[in-house]
C-alpha cells in the first residue's frame, strides 16, 4: 500500500470545470486522506521574489514558514456546526470536533519541526 512504500506523496491540482459540483473532486481528496490516514496537511510557503510581498522591508529571505493544518478530522467529518450568517455578536461562527489522537499528533508534529530563531 503507498502509506507503507512511501515517506511523502505530491498531490497536485484536481477537478474538472465540466463536472459543475466537482463532487468526485472531493471524493479523491477526502478518499485519500481518510485511506492513508493523512492528518496533517503542511503547506510549505516561501517568497519566490521580494516584489511579490506587500509586507515593507521584506526580502525573500524573511518569509519562509510551514502552515500546518488538520486534514480529516473537524470539518471534515461533519460533527459540529458553521454559519456563514451574521449572529447577535455580528459575526460569523464555526464549531468543530477534534479526537484527542489527531490532536496529539499534531502537536508532536510541530514540536518536531525545525525553529528558525531571530
Amino acid at each position: 500500500m503507498l502509506r507503507d512504500e512511501f515517506d511523502a506523496i505530491l498531490f497536485g491540482a484536481l477537478g474538472d470545470p465540466r463536472v459543475p459540483s466537482n463532487q468526485h473532486a472531493a471524493d479523491i481528496l477526502l478518499g485519500l486522506r481518510f485511506k492513508l490516514d493523512l492528518y496533517i496537511n503542511a503547506r510549505p510557503v516561501e517568497l519566490l521574489h521580494d516584489r511579490l510581498t506587500p509586507l515593507r522591508d521584506r526580502t525573500e529571505k524573511d518569509i519562509r514558514l510551514v502552515v500546518l493544518r488538520e486534514n480529516t478530522e473537524g470539518l471534515y467529518v461533519g460533527v459540529g456546526a458553521s454559519s456563514r450568517k451574521a449572529h447577535r455578536t455580528k459575526s460569523p461562527f464555526q464549531e468543530d470536533v477534534n479526537s484527542a489522537k489527531a490532536s496529539s499528533a499534531s502537536s508532536v508534529t510541530r514540536s518536531n519541526m525545525p525553529v528558525r530563531m531571530g
